[in-house]
């Protein structure tokens, strides 16, 4: 069978996957669309690519399309990528603690980091561009108690209000100290 991509560059084909409204893609999806390419000359590709800030690799085999309006930060927001990611490892998740309570305007502060909740095996924070994403595994994740938010690029999962209180007292040390986690509470209580 013939490349199906034997007159396009991997550039130009990012490019097309922008213009169709995708954000990212895995490198299973490049080696299927470049078949004719060697490993070797689809990795020099997907680095040069890189070092331009076109993408950005933020798990192994899974690339961030940067389009023009984020060429400054060089990445996405997590709140855009977040969804199709955890698609990709295939996981459950949601978006907590004080990301979530932003959502219900009880986060009075950007947060500077984000906190993502997953099932287990655990996996490592990630560190791209400023940009600090944190999973805290937990046994199951209660998708009764789930709300999907609509965002620029699709949805994403967040903890409900009670979800979300609950979290914040048990996780209150990662969000800055029980002062905090009572801020975040008295504002919950109308959503609640």
């Amino acid at each position: 069978m013939k490349d199906k991509h034997l007159h396009i560059s991997l550039g130009d084909w990012v490019n097309k996957l922008i213009s169709e409204g995708e954000i990212a893609f895995s490198l299973k999806q490049v080696k299927k669309e470049f078949t004719s390419q060697s490993d070797i000359a689809i990795r020099s590709s997907l680095s040069r690519l890189s070092v331009k800030g076109e993408i950005v690799s933020i798990h192994k085999g899974y690339y961030l399309i940067v389009p023009p309006q984020y060429a400054n930060r060089g990445i996405l927001p997590p709140s855009m990528f977040l969804d199709g990611f955890m698609k990709f490892l295939k996981r459950p998740y949601y978006l907590g603690l004080v990301n979530a309570a932003s959502f219900y305007g009880a986060a009075h502060q950007q947060p500077q980091e984000f906190f993502v909740f997953t099932d287990f095996p655990k996996l490592r924070p990630t560190h791209k561009k400023g940009i600090k994403v944190n999973y805290l595994s937990v046994q199951k994740i209660p998708e009764k108690l789930l709300e999907s938010r609509k965002t620029e690029s699709g949805y994403l999962k967040i903890s409900s209000p009670e979800l979300t209180a609950a979290d914040v007292v048990q996780y209150e040390k990662r969000i800055g100290g029980l002062s905090r986690a009572a801020t975040i509470l008295n504002d919950l209580v109308e959503e609640i």
